[in-house]
């Protein structure tokens, strides 16, 4: 019975490689490009800091996502909206600020 970890050398480049243990690693990544595996290694579950569901994303993505899908487009809407909210007071109060500048000089604007 043949050693399964015997190793052959390759005289021309100088590198040893084991060919029963680099079969068997070819077969194995066959099995898991077949389930899928390999997809799977690259991404991670993290859960959803607003309804707690998990949510799998690519693992470069895991530091910048914390939210499912539906609650990033609910969360995204309510900022917009108090943005336009802000942005409506602030432009409001510069009006206020000028107008009053405007009567405390008595600076009139031609219509």
């Amino acid at each position: 019975m043949d050693n399964p970890n015997k190793v052959t050398k390759d005289t021309t480049s100088k590198t040893t490689q084991t060919t029963e243990t680099a079969e068997v690693a070819e077969h194995i990544k066959k099995q898991y490009e077949q389930v899928g595996i390999a997809t799977l290694l690259n991404t991670v579950e993290i859960v959803c800091v607003d309804c707690q569901a998990t949510r799998t994303i690519a693992k470069q993505e895991a530091f910048q996502v914390k939210r499912c899908v539906s609650c990033q487009e609910a969360y995204r809407k309510e900022q917009r909206k108090v943005y336009r909210k802000n942005r409506m007071l602030n432009l409001k109060t510069r009006v206020q600020l000028l107008e009053n500048l405007l009567l405390t000089n008595n600076i009139s604007i031609p219509a």
